[in-house]
């Protein structure tokens, strides 16, 4: 359980629209770096439509490879992740979050009953239909395999549906990679807020997730757009590189960064939102030598984002991150201190990569549940842990 609540929280922020969040201000908070106002206004005006947005569809990819790393317990791991979806909220529960200020927002993030409460009404006034498939490497599948005690195959795919406060899940999908659900089929689902209710009953506030709520909480408040243009803005470089579409393409500085006493200050807080500290003299040993050592660490690092709009209808219909780091000058300054080579004929990469495609701006009327589905009380499942924690 102690884990379940930072646990819980991310898949409320994952859940939510990227534009949900508005500030406590007339304009939304956009970065614009040297682009002209006009430029400007593009992205502006993608960001206000946004806000404004209660219903939509999306189709997202993320690409993680972590290959070559010296004496790991594996050569590569690799992960291909796809998630399409829809949704529609309901327009006062969407102007009440767009409502919220950055310190409302940073409250909730530490703060359990909060973060549950924000939970059970997203899915109380939020309809979203998803669909979820994950590749996986051989290795990788062979690897969660031994660590979990369960085969785990190269490709899952899920189907699941939130309508009216109600959870629902293919039970077909989930017969392709769970053996003891083989022969039952259809749909499948529950009243959410019950069982969530059960979650946070028997969840030991005291003791549970405090740590990791502190850390969410101060790194939550990282991204919130002002906090991420103090932060973050001397570091970052825009411009638009198409007219028709938009696009937008920013770098991120991140060896600037790392070096900066910005970034040390965020080192001290993450430790102390732990509950450590830190060593003085280890503090000042690592401001010195970052410096020196930082280009050679990050060399052959990108760091980048792209972000298209539609400059017809404002609304922004894609974008894609970008962080890929060769760890090739990294392993080679390892070497100098006796640290071994990774695997021969494997590439030393950290890759994490997105690309979303957005559509259906306020053009979805409805998310349906899915028909024939067999629905089971709320307080059945309930019952059912508790019979199975007994």
């Amino acid at each position: 359980m102690r884990k379940l609540l930072p646990l819980l929280l991310a898949l409320v922020i994952a859940l939510i629209p990227a534009t949900l969040f508005a500030q406590d201000s007339d304009e939304p908070v956009v970065f614009c770096g040297d682009l002209d106002d006009a430029q400007c206004e593009i992205l502006t005006e993608a960001a206000r439509l946004g806000e404004e947005q209660t219903s939509g569809s999306y189709d997202s990819l993320i690409t993680m490879l972590l290959s070559g790393i010296p004496e790991a317990p594996f050569d590569e791991i690799d992960v291909v992740w796809n998630q399409i979806g829809a949704y529609v909220m309901d327009p006062d529960f969407a102007a009440e979050m767009n409502g919220m200020e950055d310190e409302e927002i940073m409250a909730m993030m530490g703060d359990p009953e909060q973060s549950f409460a924000l939970l059970m009404d997203l899915f109380d006034m939020t309809d979203m239909a998803h669909e979820t498939n994950i590749v996986l490497g051989q290795e990788t599948a062979d690897l969660l395999s031994a660590n979990i005690g369960y085969p785990i195959p190269t490709e899952i795919s899920v189907r699941y549906v939130v309508v009216g406060g109600n959870g629902y899940v293919n039970l077909d999908d989930l017969a392709e990679f769970i053996p003891e659900l083989s022969g039952y089929s259809g749909w499948i689902g529950t009243e959410l807020r019950p069982v969530l209710e059960y979650v946070m009953e028997n969840a030991d506030m005291e003791a549970a997730g405090e740590d990791e709520m502190a850390q969410m909480q101060m790194f939550g408040g990282m991204f919130m757009p002002k906090a991420s243009m103090e932060i973050f803005g001397d570091y970052m470089d825009i411009e638009q590189i198409e007219e028709e579409p938009a696009v937008f393409h920013t770098t991120f500085d991140l060896p600037g960064f790392v070096t900066s006493p910005m970034f040390m200050d965020l080192v001290v807080a993450a430790v102390e939102a732990s509950g450590e500290s830190i060593n003085p003299g280890d503090l000042a040993q690592v401001q010195t030598m970052l410096p020196m050592v930082a280009p050679m660490i990050f060399s052959g690092l990108d760091v980048s984002t792209d972000l298209v709009i539609d400059t017809d209808t404002g609304y922004a219909t894609e974008s894609a991150s970008t962080f890929e780091w060769d760890l090739s000058g990294l392993i080679s300054m390892a070497a100098m201190a006796g640290i071994p080579a990774g695997p021969a004929g494997v590439d030393s990469m950290v890759v994490f990569n997105t690309e979303n495609l957005y559509g259906d701006f306020n053009a979805i009327d409805a998310v349906e549940a899915p028909e024939n589905a067999l629905l089971v009380p709320g307080e059945t499942v309930v019952d059912m842990i508790e019979a199975s924690a007994e």
